[in-house]
């Protein structure tokens, strides 16, 4: 996102950068608590609407830079859902393949 901002404006990216972080910090507790509450989805949702509101604040909307963050969105959406399908295949009891048991320590999640 800082990318894009700073591509399609004449703004710093340090500027971006600084302000960006200060601005973002109560967006990103909203994020957690999205991601808490209605799964990883929600947080990907918010995070797509707020680059989208950094687009629309910092300059005015500027199509290309409006899509390419759409486009980026689609990847980190579309790359979340395969990581979990590929890890569900990979950690599948039935496969009996990287367990908790195959580890020296176990695992955190089994222990009590």
């Amino acid at each position: 996102m800082t990318n894009i901002l700073t591509k399609y404006s004449h703004l710093s990216i340090y500027w971006v950068v600084t302000w960006g972080t200060i601005v973002s910090l109560p967006f990103l507790v909203l994020t957690a608590w999205a991601i808490r509450q209605w799964g990883l989805m929600a947080g990907l949702a918010i995070a797509v609407v707020t680059d989208l509101l950094a687009v629309a604040i910092l300059k005015p909307i500027h199509v290309k830079a409006a899509v390419e963050t759409l486009i980026v969105a689609l990847f980190v959406i579309t790359g979340a859902r395969l990581a979990s399908w590929i890890t569900a295949k990979f950690f599948s009891p039935r496969l009996g393949c990287l367990s908790a048991s195959h580890y020296p320590f176990g695992s955190a999640a089994t222990e009590g």
